[in-house]
């Protein structure tokens, strides 16, 4: 489990389940999967010459001085959905996205590009150089306030203090499913948290 990247791993026994059934699951529950059986023939992050992948792409990305956000993504996939209409939606991701090269790309639609490069568990966010070299891959649903953090880090900018200031509190009134305002409370909250309590219905 990575909590601070929504990643959970899942053992499970293939005599008492089948791997499509536990995807087929975890899709319906708003969430990606993908199987890992040690098969190595996965693209890995040197393996993947992005340049020679999206030419036209680097091009443009050498020219401006600027470095590439490439996003894979597909319509049947909910936390795809998700990072378009709140992550992709907000002003001041939009704002960062302009100082990037932001190529949206459907895995659907180009799927010997997406299995060239190995994204397999979507949304797959790739950070990459103007050169080409991949400086961070994400492979889950990110808000707005975290992705914009990510944004901040690949340009070079100051973070933002989200820290509480002396004697205030944070409070969460609704925690519902999202695990993400959980984190985002943990971040505002930095120093301050003293109890934690998880509450599972059922």
């Amino acid at each position: 489990m990575h909590l601070d990247r929504d990643v959970f791993d899942v053992t499970f026994d293939s005599s008492k389940a089948q791997a499509s059934d536990l995807v087929a699951i975890i899709a319906e529950a708003g969430y990606s999967a993908r199987i890992i059986t040690g098969d190595t023939s996965e693209p890995t992050v040197a393996d993947v010459d992005y340049p020679a992948l999206l030419p036209s792409v680097f091009d443009r990305a050498r020219s401006a001085g600027k470095p590439v956000v490439l996003y894979f993504g597909a319509s049947w996939c909910v936390p795809c959905r998700r990072m378009s209409q709140e992550t992709f939606a907000d002003p001041t991701v939009k704002s960062l996205l302009d100082r990037c090269i932001f190529e949206k790309i459907d895995a659907d639609e180009r799927a010997d590009l997406s299995k060239q490069a190995g994204a397999r568990a979507l949304p797959d966010v790739r950070f990459v150089s103007a050169d080409g070299k991949e400086m961070k891959r994400i492979t889950s649903f990110l808000g707005p306030n975290l992705f914009a953090d990510e944004l901040r880090q690949l340009l070079g900018d100051e973070p933002v203090d989200n820290t509480v200031e002396e004697g205030k509190s944070v409070e969460l009134h609704d925690l519902s499913p999202e695990a993400d305002q959980l984190r985002e409370a943990f971040v505002k909250a930095s120093g301050k948290v003293r109890v934690v309590m998880l509450v599972s219905p059922g």
